[in-house]
């Protein structure tokens, strides 16, 4: 239960009938809330136990006040007793100390003022100047009723504390034995007066004239009525949100200003134009103006001194990409970019955050935090107060792309993609930047298509490449550069696999071929590592298209994956570890799976062993969402292998956790990424109800050719690849 302990404290001889009336709203209280386990503990100066009794009840009152009490309120009329002030202080010390309790000082009106005895003009003065704390007056106690009501408010979630005509609900529901129009606020406010009398005037209008039956003169008053009585209402409700300000501040028990005491203490006798002359309307102006002077002045000097900040980081970022024998150079540049993040923001230097996530992107692979940094700058850029240009967004929309298509979000990149792309079409056909317009453009169709193609639907990818090809070639035939070229290449190897795909043999090898003269050549007249790296890409994938399209070109298969491997191995030692290691994975799987089809199947054992390890780590280490899909290929593949030999027990184990992975894949949100990937569920089922079935573990069989078999069925229908892998399987199985 949580209890509520409020010490209520004023002269003995004074104030006994206002004290006997807030003990019985309490009891109220606490027969209404016990139920809800709230239970107000009011503790009046007057009590004392005999126990204490020895040690003198004064005693008691104070270690109530300081060891146990939420809240104390103090009450004063004529007199402010020694015993009544000390017991002030000592709240006011334990509130200092300690932050409770919360004070609460409450002066009887007379005519609207304190009372004007010696002992209450001096006690007025010690809470308002010298505790510098807001005091309240009160003619009826029903005001103290609702500072404690707000107390039990905050004590129950979701309940609101409101007034309506006068009565006062909480949570709902009437309170008894408290009346808004006797709180202090309340009652002298004169335009709260004037609209009551209104309405009443109104009513009384509008019954008259529905008496002598002028139904239109009656409905004119009724309308007029509605708006007094809107009005009514909507004061009641400004009245009590001053009140919960004056609740608040005097919870807070800092040194109040003296003017915005002042004018709340106006606020609350309804003088509402002198609160308001107070807190004139210029001077605010006026102070608000030299604020903002200042502010800016402030923000332009923190904004110059973090862009100093950033110029030298990125000088320092330079020096750490020409330090080529520095073998940790691209985690060091990491290390700057970390710490100028916040500074670049201050700094408003927005490339300076896209160029750290295109770093992530190209050179760390660390695509989960990449992601990150784009996401926060997609955010700052889509402020309206910004006024980006359309073209930043448009790459960084596409960069977005690129970070969750490696990240193995599927539907997110296809949905950024599908915005840079948007932008781009608008814009290249508007944009006097031609260049910086078009090869975004041709860059965002080509990967909108290795999307596609990476889905299966090779019809899109080869509409949006061709498309691609013909932007990239314009623009190499104008500029010439390298840029350009490389664009060019990167389209023609992505069209070539495509086409490949599409059993258009012929046509594939040619644009292989185009994109690594391309290549080659960038790499002898730039000597740049991702040129090399870029060689080492069109020996891989020229060597995977010998080996399924042309039967006599193994030797030739197998020359190409050795050549990439070495390449990728040269720049992992010498340039970045970080950087080329996945794609030394990744040209080790595609040399294991050269051997493996060739017959050579102890290399290709080895070999996938060590793309396991190299990928597991990636997953643990940088990205389990981008690296895990690449293990379970890995097990899968190894599991084959080790079927048909005698090491069925690791068949089994890799077998499982390739299937453990993909569904954990498919589970996700992402309906492309689900589209992309459940059918290998089908073919990883299949395979391992075949192992089952050939190493005589029949029973175990059955339930994975099922399996694969509804999920075969959902994608039969299909004209991509998966739907003739699942053809085949639900074939097979009839």
């Amino acid at each position: 239960m949580k209890k509520i302990k409020i010490f209520i404290g004023s002269s003995i001889d004074e104030l006994a009938n206002e004290r006997n009336e807030i003990a019985r709203f309490m009891l109220g209280l606490n027969n209404e809330y016990i139920d809800k386990d709230i239970y107000f503990e009011v503790y009046f100066c007057e009590e004392t136990s005999s126990v204490m009794q020895a040690e003198g009840s004064q005693k008691q009152h104070n270690d109530y006040i300081e060891k146990d009490a939420d809240a104390a309120i103090f009450m004063f009329f004529n007199k402010a007793g020694r015993f009544t002030l000390e017991e002030l202080d000592l709240a006011r010390k334990a509130f200092l100390e300690g932050m409770r309790p919360n004070i609460f000082v409450f002066f009887k009106a007379v005519d609207s003022y304190p009372a004007a005895t010696e002992e209450i003009k001096a006690c007025v003065s010690k809470v308002a100047n010298d505790y510098g704390h807001y005091f309240k007056m009160f003619d009826s106690t029903d005001t103290i009723k609702l500072e404690l009501l707000q107390y039990l408010v905050e004590s129950l979630p979701g309940a609101e504390l409101s007034v309506e005509n006068g009565i006062v609900y909480l949570g709902g529901e009437a309170v008894e034995n408290i009346d808004a129009q006797n709180v202090f606020a309340y009652q002298n406010n004169g335009n709260l007066k004037k609209l009551k009398k209104q309405s009443a005037e109104l009513l009384t209008k509008m019954t008259e004239a529905s008496a002598r039956g002028d139904v239109a003169e009656a409905l004119k008053i009724s309308v007029e009525l509605e708006k007094v009585q809107k009005t009514y209402h909507t004061l009641e409700k400004d009245i009590l949100d001053m009140l919960r300000k004056f609740f608040e501040e005097n919870k807070k028990g800092n040194k109040a200003n003296p003017r915005r005491m002042e004018a709340l203490r106006l606020l609350e006798l309804g003088k509402i134009e002198e609160a308001k002359a107070l807190i004139p309307q210029e001077e605010l102006d006026r102070r608000t103006e030299s604020f903002k002077g200042k502010q800016d002045l402030i923000e332009k000097q923190l904004a110059d001194e973090a862009n100093d900040i950033v110029e030298d980081a990125l000088i320092r970022i330079e020096a750490l990409k020409q330090d080529v024998e520095n073998i940790n150079r691209f985690k060091e540049i990491e290390t700057v970019y970390d710490g100028i993040y916040k500074t670049a923001q201050t700094a408003k230097r927005y490339d300076v955050l896209y160029d750290f996530a295109v770093f992530l992107h190209n050179d760390q692979k660390n695509y989960s935090k990449g992601i990150t940094i784009a996401e926060n700058l997609k955010y700052l850029y889509d402020d309206p107060n910004k006024k980006v240009e359309s073209l930043q967004k448009a790459k960084l929309f596409n960069l977005l792309g690129e970070l969750y298509k490696a990240n193995n979000n599927y539907a997110e990149s296809l949905k950024i993609y599908l915005e840079s792309h948007k932008i781009y079409k608008t814009y290249v056909k508007n944009s006097s930047n031609y260049y910086a317009s078009s090869i975004g453009f041709a860059m965002v169709l080509k990967n909108l298509a290795d999307l596609y193609s990476d889905l299966d639907k090779n019809d899109n990818a080869e509409s949006f490449l061709l498309e691609a090809l013909k932007i990239s070639q314009d623009l190499t035939d104008k500029y010439n550069n390298p840029d350009c070229k490389t664009i060019v290449a990167d389209v023609c190897d992505s069209l070539a696999f495509v086409q490949m795909r599409m059993k258009k043999k012929d046509k594939a090898e040619k644009l292989y071929r185009k994109s690594l003269i391309i290549r080659i050549k960038l790499k002898e007249e730039y000597k740049k590592p991702d040129y090399k790296a870029k060689v080492a890409e069109s020996y891989n994938n020229i060597a995977i298209f010998y080996r399924y399209a042309y039967a006599d070109r193994q030797n030739e298969a197998e020359e190409l994956c050795r050549k990439a491997l070495e390449i990728y191995c040269y720049l992992a030692e010498t340039v970045s570890k970080s950087a080329y290691e996945p794609m030394v994975a990744s040209a080790t799987q595609n040399l294991a799976i050269h051997y493996a089809e060739n017959g050579k199947l102890d290399e290709a054992a080895n070999l996938f062993l060590e793309a396991l390890e190299l990928y597991q780590r990636l997953a643990d280490m940088v990205s389990k969402s981008a690296y895990e899909p690449f293990v379970a290929t890995i097990c899968f593949n190894l599991a084959n292998l080790y079927s048909d030999t005698d090491k069925s027990h690791e068949a089994e184990d890799l077998y499982l956790k390739s299937l453990e992975i993909e569904r954990r894949i498919v589970e996700t949100d992402d309906a492309e990424c689900k589209l992309a990937n459940e059918p290998y569920i089908a073919i990883i089922c299949e395979n391992l109800a075949e192992f089952y079935l050939n190493t005589g573990k029949v029973h175990k069989a059955d339930k994975y050719y099922i399996e694969a078999e509804n999920i075969a069925k959902k994608y039969k229908g299909s004209d991509s690849i998966y739907g003739s892998i699942c053809r085949r399987i639900c074939d097979k199985n009839d």
